[in-house]
């Protein structure tokens, strides 16, 4: 309330009392970014030019609540925004605007999202004087070329050494910061993988086999199709740090 604006923050969209709350507020549009939940039809219909989403994607791809992280985990080089019209389901209304973005090597979710949000700002900008004054077209989305974006659980950080190199770091990149992408060190000792660089080698181990392990550069295993040198980890109850770092401390 700083700025007089005012906040509601409900556990439900669909209680009496909020909506009561944001219809009193006659708005003429709604504009909706980084929300998770599907709004009811009751919402949608309220504004003047209804409800619009900042969606974090080139729709019809990567529908869905995490659609930067898995922009990053498929590989893909270019990902970017999408000013929609919001209708009942997920990610599924009439599309306004894009702007497109490339996805740089060093990229992950954080950087990303810094990128993406200063896009969709500027998209959002560009859009929103469309609406009000006619000009702008809306497009229908094709849903057979939809991709699904889904929530990220733990568990997707697992990583496979069977996967090619690309595909791990593609894997670390998009999962960091959460849930982060992990191995095991033993049984049941958890190393998390903040980052990592492909090796120009070839070896003949099994794949998520530690195929060389060296104080001045770190960890060395290897994957389906080649070698990923492990650059920066966290051990449980320890700091992120240098895998070379993490090599001096253990024997």
């Amino acid at each position: 309330m700083a700025e007089g604006i005012p906040v509601l923050q409900p556990r439900s969209v669909r209680k009496q009392e909020f909506l009561d709350e944001i219809q009193a507020l006659n708005a003429d549009i709604f504009v909706v970014a980084a929300y998770g939940k599907i709004l009811p039809k009751a919402v949608l219909g309220m504004p003047k030019y209804g409800c619009i989403n900042v969606h974090g994607s080139i729709l019809p791809k990567l529908r869905g609540a995490a659609p930067i992280q898995w922009a990053i985990i498929n590989g893909e080089p270019t990902t970017g925004v999408t000013i929609m019209r919001m209708d009942e389901g997920m990610d599924t209304g009439d599309m306004i605007l894009k702007r497109e973005i490339p996805i740089e090597d060093h990229f992950d979710s954080n950087i990303l999202y810094e990128k993406m949000a200063d896009l969709g700002a500027m998209a959002l900008l560009t859009a929103l004087p469309m609406i009000e004054n006619g000009t702008a077209q809306y497009i229908k989305q094709d849903d057979s070329e939809a991709t699904h974006a889904p929530m990220l659980e733990k568990s997707m950080g697992l990583i496979d050494w069977n996967k090619s190199t690309k595909e791990i770091l593609c894997q670390i990149r998009g999962m960091n910061p959460w849930p982060s992408a992990y191995t095991y060190i033993e049984e049941d000792v958890m190393l998390k993988i903040w980052s990592g660089v492909q090796l120009d080698m070839d070896s003949d181990a099994k794949s998520g086999e530690v195929i060389k392990v060296c104080p001045k550069e770190g960890i060395a295993i290897k994957t389906g199709d080649g070698v990923l040198l492990l650059k920066e980890v966290q051990a449980p109850a320890a700091k992120r740090m240098n895998s070379a770092d993490f090599v001096k401390g253990r024997r």
